[in-house]
């Protein structure tokens, strides 16, 4: 049975919701193959980039801590985000650099560092960026982790109890 938004508004103990996610994010939720990161944060960013940087080094960043660096080019931020939108390579850089500025005043990262990788006749080829973690993002990371162990634990906990109940499986 369908409701409009008014009459879920009206009555909203008794009205049921269903969502159907798509295969893969269902089969995520259910293995619990995800990370928890800080959304408000995230989405207190200006730059949909910077939003892109603070998802990608708290899903790949797992290892945050004071003193540890984690590198990424600057061509592969072009490639993978698709939101720098600068056909001039030196344009790039500078939307890389503002969206890295940005994580920077907000306390995500404490500093980056760039190192330009030169090919022929000394251009730049490219550039090798290093994002140093704020203690604060090293907590977030660390609470993240520590909530990735329990959930893995459960569903192992849970697959044994399937395999029990049910040994033909």
């Amino acid at each position: 049975m369908k409701t409009s938004r008014e009459e879920w508004l009206k009555n909203t103990k008794n009205v049921t919701c269903y969502v159907q996610f798509h295969p893969l994010i269902t089969r995520s939720i259910k293995a619990l193959k995800f990370r928890q990161f800080d959304y408000l944060k995230c989405m207190n960013y200006k730059s949909q980039l910077a939003r892109w940087f603070h998802k990608r080094i708290a899903e790949r960043f797992t290892y945050a801590e004071i003193g540890r660096d984690y590198t990424i080019r600057a061509s592969r931020v072009v490639q993978e985000s698709c939101l720098v939108n600068a056909s001039n390579t030196t344009d790039q850089r500078n939307a890389i650099v503002r969206a890295l500025s940005e994580l920077v005043d907000k306390g995500t990262l404490l500093r980056f560092d760039t190192h330009n990788q030169l090919g022929l006749k000394k251009q730049i080829q490219d550039v090798k960026y290093a994002l140093w973690p704020s203690l604060a993002f090293c907590e977030e990371v660390k609470k993240a982790n520590t909530r990735a162990k329990t959930q893995q634990q459960k569903v192992r906990e849970s697959n044994k109890n399937i395999l029990k109940t049910y040994p033909q499986i």
